[in-house]
């Protein structure tokens, strides 16, 4: 992942940028340097834990601080909360597949754990 001579790869920094403009409060900078992580990392194997990690960081953010509203699978199409593809643009794919994924994860723990009665 990191080059031969020690520098650091670009996506890893947009990734610390794009998370000290979250920090300090700046949600349209960090979407930006999140959206450059990505573009910069596409010809790595997406098997690698960084996509989980910029994906994770762009998910945060669109729930938290550009969409003001929590999405859910009950209204992701809603037309009150902004649709992925308004938000992100052509890169709105990768957020669609991290929701779809995170749900899919949902459910199989879910499945794996017994029922508690909640009483």
């Amino acid at each position: 992942m990191d080059a031969h001579d020690g520098s650091t790869p670009a996506w890893r920094k947009f990734i610390w940028e794009g998370e000290n403009a979250m920090l300090a409060g700046h949600p349209q900078e960090a979407e930006q340097l999140y959206l450059q992580a990505l573009a910069s990392a596409k010809h790595l194997p997406e098997s690698e834990l960084y996509w989980m990690k910029i994906k994770a960081n762009l998910r945060y953010l669109y729930v938290n601080f550009l969409c003001r509203k929590p999405v859910t699978p009950d209204n992701l199409y809603d037309r009150t909360v902004p649709t992925w593809s308004q938000v992100l643009g052509p890169d709105h794919y990768f957020i669609v597949a991290w929701v779809e994924y995170i749900n899919e994860w949902r459910e199989h723990i879910s499945s794996q754990q017994p029922d508690h009665p909640t009483t």
